[in-house]
Parts: structure tokens; sequence; C-alpha cells
């Protein structure tokens, strides 16, 4: 049985198929996000085990290999004879011995290849329906979000404004600043013709907005 451990391991980026790969980000994404592991491992130890055993058939290599520590040699041999001692000498024996051949790797013909490519394809999309099934079920038992106020929505429209901003101009210390006093003005003036009055709100949304340009700017300063 296939553990979490083993998918946390793997190196995704020698999982050649995107869709195997997708599909074990899925899992593992779903994993972090889970409140109570115990009750996910649970729910989805079939994918799990799914998930690699389709790893160690099609893309073994992304499965590191433990590296074994050597026994220390601090303890040393009294007289030996000029043969060696009997675990030397049944070495020499085990490397004089012919080593076997490696077998050719045989290629799969394109009909075989489509075969198991369907193979790895119909076996993730049952993986993946579980987990869209699950994710669906909990944003059903979810509490439901907070409506947006206003003021919030008018102050994401006026910084999605900014984003706009050319990108060969993006760099331009200069256009930022005239950008986030362009928008803070704006911002106000349509708070203040919307007869949206809340001092508290107003001063907020401004500040989160300098926040955000100052990010912005620092980035820049940075990159100079």
């Amino acid at each position: 049985m296939a553990t979490i451990q083993h998918l946390l391991d793997l190196d995704l980026a020698k999982v050649a198929n995107p869709t195997l790969t997708e599909t074990i980000t899925e899992i593992l994404d779903s994993y972090k996000n889970a409140g109570d592991k115990k009750d996910f491992l649970k729910v989805y130890q079939p994918n799990i085990d799914k998930a690699y055993t389709l790893v160690t058939k099609f893309a073994p290599d992304a499965i590191k290999k433990e590296i074994k520590k050597k026994p220390s040699t601090t303890k040393k041999t009294s007289l030996t004879s000029a043969s060696g001692t009997p675990k030397e000498k049944k070495r020499k024996k085990e490397e004089e011995k012919p080593k076997p051949q490696k077998k050719p790797i045989q290629k799969l013909s394109a009909t075989a290849y489509a075969d198991r490519k369907k193979e790895i394809y119909d076996e993730l999309e049952g993986c993946r329906e579980m987990i869209r099934i699950d994710n669906k079920q909990k944003r059903a038992l979810a509490p439901p979000k907070r409506p947006k106020s206003t003021y919030e929505k008018v102050q994401s429209k006026v910084l999605s404004l900014g984003k706009l901003i050319p990108s060969n101009l993006k760099g331009s210390l200069e256009v930022q600043r005239q950008t986030k006093k362009i928008l803070m003005r704006a911002h106000k003036d349509i708070l203040n013709a919307w007869k949206m009055t809340s001092l508290r709100k107003l001063e907020k949304d401004q500040n989160e907005i300098k926040e955000v340009y100052q990010e912005i700017e620092a980035k820049i300063k940075g990159e100079e």
C-alpha cells in the first residue's frame, strides 16, 4: 500500500505524462488543505495507491532511491592470510563472475503506445473524478462567503485598472507613481459622487491602495 509520503517523495519533473503529474499534484494539494488528515487518507487511499502504481509502471525514474550507508570499517582485522579473509575471497569470486547482459529496451509500437496512453488516461480520470466530487462536497458544506460591500468592489475595480499598464511601462517608477495618484484620486471622487461618506472605510481603502503600490515600487527598485 502506497502512502502520501510516497507521493511527496516523487520527482515530478521525471513524470512525463502531464495528466499523471496533474493528478498527483491535485492529491497533494488536497492533502495539504485538508483539515482532518486522517479522514483525508481514508477517503483518498485508493487514489494514492492508483497514482503511485502508475508511477511505478510508467515513470519509475521519478521514484527517489534511498542511498544505503556503507557499514563502518573502523575495526581493524588482525593477521590475515596472503589470499585475504573468507569475506574478501567471497567478494573476489563475486566480482570475477560474468555480469549478466542487460536486455535491450524494447520500443513500443505506435498502437501499443496509444493503448498504454489510454490506459493511463482512463485510470487517472477515475482519480480526478473522485477529487472533483470531494471538492464539490466540501464547497457545498462550507459556510457561505460574505458578499463584498460596495466599498470593497470599488477598491477592487480601481486597483484592477492599474494592472492594465502596458508591459513595457510596468518597470517605470514614474509611471507607477502617476498611476497611484490618479487611481487614489479617482477612488475618492467616485465615493464622494456616490455619497459613500464613511471616512473610516475611505482611509482604510486608500491605505491599502498605497500599500499595493509601495510593494510595486520596492520591487522595481530592487530590480534596478
